[in-house]
């Protein structure tokens, strides 16, 4: 075998996963589609490298991968660090019943990168002191936020993990006591294949990802035949929500400061039964000048932003607006699965199938509170249309698809990531979630994360 582990994907579940099988002495390989990122190479222009494309990687390998379904839109990140790249630095603990289900800004001079103090972090690994810039989304200039890559991944490496960016993987199959992984390195507008083996694998590809590798390999390639039935079912947007509300005698400067800064817990469901959080909001300088230009395009986003531009017109500046964030639980009732592009024919492309109906009560039951909350502090909340025409949702925080269980008949993995049916084959990331968790959820799939290969190194898998 090359490795003893290899790691696909290095988001919270896989930079978790490669830092202490690395600990552990472990050989450790994590191949990663998207790019290793820093402070000098964040995109900030409208000509830089803003989006992944999954149909062709090989050109397309940016910032962002925007997922979009008839019902729904799915946010994730592209990068050595996976979805912490794009996180609003939001380290939080789901309520207990979640598992007892079985499972001073005034002063323009403090916004400047030359006030942030230079230090070295635990794992060597110098940062910047956070000076409030708004660009948590996109990219911290000054290193402030804890991103994977300037930790877990850090550490991994220190102890010898071999990180390779753009190295998008395309089959898992069994051979000779492990698994063999095929890969395209995406290089110079071109794809070229290899292959690496190891006796253990962790796919940590996130909820979409993973879900997606499993299923072709399930039902294309043919490689994992045995993979359980209920794979793609259980899918979670984990209950998120956005209600812009503007304050027409008040400014609230959203993109100073960093994005999330306090929340409201209602996840003792006192609200008509309903949990969910509340957070205030920011969005960065750049979010912002793309708002006022009001194009996009997809039909949906470019209706919101026009009813947004025209909401700014008659209530007030952008200045004036804060965008109220929210996580709930919803109903984790959506399935993801492969079809052809038409019909019997053309290539298997990933799709969502998620009905609105059993989650609509939660979303209102938010939305409730939003305007609430913003009417108590001065403000008039608008509640997007593509929700109140179009029942349309977007989520950065997709759950489920490879559900734990306690056995094939009912979930995908067990309850330290193991698949079942195939030893030494793990799913440690957010697809193992089997339900919402109703807050912003990188701590509770880091925390599976920790759990699971404590398991796995203290079996001396």
């Amino acid at each position: 075998m090359d490795f003893d582990a290899i790691v696909i994907g290095s988001g919270f579940g896989g930079a978790v996963s490669a830092c202490r099988l690395a600990e552990g002495g472990y050989r450790v390989l994590v191949l990663e589609r998207g790019r290793r990122w820093d402070a000098k190479t964040y995109p900030r222009k409208d000509s830089d490298p803003w989006w992944w494309s999954n149909e062709a990687p090989e050109r397309w390998n940016g910032w962002l991968d925007l997922r979009v379904f008839q019902h729904m839109a799915v946010a994730q990140g592209a990068a050595v660090g996976g979805g912490s790249l794009i996180y609003a630095n939001i380290s939080a603990v789901p309520d207990a019943s979640v598992f007892d289900r079985e499972w001073d800004y005034s002063r323009p001079s403090a916004f400047d990168v030359r006030h942030s103090k230079r230090f070295t972090n635990a794992q060597g690994v110098e940062q910047g002191t956070c000076v409030h810039l708004g660009n948590c989304d996109i990219g911290c200039e000054v290193d402030a936020r804890n991103t994977l890559d300037r930790n877990y991944l850090a550490l991994a490496e220190r102890k010898g993990a071999d990180v390779r960016p753009l190295h998008l993987v395309t089959n898992i199959e069994p051979t000779g006591g492990g698994y063999k992984i095929s890969y395209d390195r995406l290089e110079g507008g071109r794809r070229t294949a290899g292959s690496a083996q190891a006796r253990l694998v962790v796919l940590a590809a996130g909820s979409m990802g993973s879900t997606e590798m499993l299923l072709r390999c399930r039902d294309v390639s043919g490689s994992l035949p045995n993979v359980s039935g209920r794979l793609g079912y259980n899918w979670s947007s984990n209950g998120d929500f956005l209600t812009p509300a503007l304050y027409p005698s008040r400014e609230v400067h959203p993109t100073q400061g960093p994005t999330i800064t306090s929340a409201i817990n209602f996840l003792d469901g006192s609200q008509g039964g309903k949990s969910f959080w509340i957070q205030d909001g920011g969005l960065p300088n750049l979010i912002a000048n793309w708002i006022a230009t009001a194009k996009a395009a997809d039909p949906r986003v470019q209706a919101f932003l026009v009813f947004l531009v025209a909401a700014m017109r008659k209530l007030g500046p952008l200045e004036n607006a804060m965008p109220w964030f929210a996580q709930g639980i919803d109903a984790a009732n959506g399935r993801l699965r492969l079809r052809r592009a038409w019909w019997l024919v053309g290539e298997h492309k990933l799709d969502l199938d998620w009905s609105v109906e059993e989650s609509a009560p939660v979303i209102e039951a938010i939305i409730d509170m939003h305007e609430k909350l913003s009417k108590a502090t001065g403000g008039i909340a608008l509640v997007p249309p593509s929700w109140s025409i179009d029942k349309y949702l977007i989520t950065p925080h997709p759950l489920g698809g490879c559900n734990m269980g306690t056995s094939r008949k009912n979930g995908v993995v067990d309850h330290k990531g193991e698949v079942f049916g195939y030893r030494n084959l793990f799913v440690i990331d957010g697809g193992m979630v089997p339900e919402a968790v109703g807050v912003n959820p990188s701590r509770s799939i880091a925390a599976l994360a920790e759990r699971a290969v404590g398991l796995i190194v203290g079996e001396g898998r």
